[in-house]
């Protein structure tokens, strides 16, 4: 069996037993050794309700090959059943049973099993597939719809055995000839001897004349009989179903009333579980929420001081950062006092020089006016403090010469 196949059957079957139609049945056959066969299903297809099918449950074999789903599946009726659309064989004649027409891979054990009920039911007779239930389908529907009671349904009660009625005459020279009569489905076989001799006693003929004549009797009779044990079948039938919904139908009213109590009584017990649960669950949630605010508030807690230790490491970074720029200002400052102290220093020092040789040329000055030099060569008149210090050089000098 190839591998596509087995797993799609094997997931036809988990599917029929999940979920499937009353009255119907689809199984695997099972092989000699117990093993299951799942190219080969068993299925038992119930008469639809309010048609002629009805009551009947019609055995088919449902046979898988290798390539499924690509192709369809063979289905046969065993034993056939009269209807337009079953070959004699008992092979089923659907259009979505041929993959040129209708078949599709998608379609799953129950569709075929619906389709075929629908068939039966309603047969198509654009696509005839038997002879005799063909033409009476065309000619008379209400004997054809006899003939399904018949010959379909009666024979699908599995509790009837028909009588089978032999006739046989034999011979002492001669073969025997087998000749069987059908009658409404009751087989009648009659074996009528030959006479292979070239002369044939007269006593046999009339024997022979006789016993045909009791034949048709018996055919007759058959006839009446199977007519009336079909009808009192159908009685039975008609009140044990009468009986058998009666008692559903109480067995039904009286599980509807204990399911409705029960179900009462299972909700008002519900109910007082329910309060119960909800005071359980509002101390329960009372304390997970004094534990909830406890921990937030810890977190909180915790958030906080981790943010004013980050806080105060940014002030300690910044004062780091700012003495830092300080002290590098400073430097900076410094250095350019240092400049300009430098600078001022140099000046002072210029000035210094300068003052030096301008008191030097005062005094120069101071002596030569002195002496009564009114001109001296080299030497600059002075004003302001440099002419007061002369002065006082002047003084000086006067006072030390005197």
């Amino acid at each position: 069996m190839a591998g596509i196949s087995a797993a799609r059957l094997t997931e036809e079957r988990k599917a029929w037993r999940r979920d499937h139609p009353f009255g119907f049945i689809a199984r695997p056959a099972k092989n000699p050794d117990g093993t299951l066969n799942l190219l080969n299903w068993e299925c038992g297809i119930p008469g639809k309700t309010g048609t002629p099918w009805e009551g009947g449950l019609f055995k088919l074999r449902m046979v898988f090959k290798d390539d499924y789903p690509s192709t369809p599946p063979k289905c046969k009726f065993e034993p056939p059943l009269f209807h337009p659309n079953i070959y004699p064989s008992g092979t089923v004649c659907l259009s979505l049973l041929d993959e040129e027409k209708d078949w599709r891979p998608a379609i799953t054990i129950k569709q075929i099993l619906l389709g075929i009920q629908e068939l039966l039911n309603e047969p198509n007779p654009k696509d005839p597939a038997q002879a005799e239930a063909y033409a009476i389908y065309m000619q008379d529907k209400v004997e054809y719809e006899k003939h399904i009671i018949f010959n379909n349904r009666f024979r699908n009660f599995s509790n009837i055995n028909m009588p089978t009625v032999e006739n046989q005459v034999t011979s002492t020279t001669g073969s025997a000839v087998a000749h069987t009569a059908v009658a409404e489905n009751v087989a009648v076989k009659s074996i009528v001897s030959t006479e292979t001799q070239s002369r044939v006693s007269l006593a046999n003929t009339q024997k022979m004349s006789d016993l045909m004549s009791r034949l048709g009797t018996t055919h007759q009779q058959v006839d009446e009989y199977s007519r009336r044990r079909t009808e009192q079948i159908s009685e039975e039938v008609t009140a044990a179903i009468a009986k058998i919904v009666t008692e559903t139908q109480s067995q039904q009213t009286n599980l509807l009333s204990d399911a409705n109590a029960r179900s009462a009584a299972i909700e008002e017990e519900y109910k007082l579980k329910l309060q119960k649960y909800v005071e359980e669950l509002d101390t329960a949630k009372a304390q997970n929420l004094a534990v909830l605010e406890k921990d937030l508030n810890l977190r909180q807690e915790l958030i906080l001081e981790q943010a004013r230790k980050r806080i105060d490491d940014l002030n300690e970074e910044a004062n780091r950062l700012k003495m830092g720029v300080l002290r590098e200002a400073q430097a900076q400052a410094n250095a350019k006092v240092d400049a300009i102290t430098q600078q001022v220093a140099a000046l002072g020092a210029e000035d210094a020089n300068r003052l030096l040789t301008s008191t030097s040329t005062t005094v120069i000055r101071t002596e030569a006016m002195a002496q009564g030099e009114t001109h001296v060569p080299g030497a600059a008149v002075v004003v302001g403090t440099t002419a007061t210090t002369v002065e006082k050089s002047s003084s000086s000098s006067t006072t030390s010469k005197n």
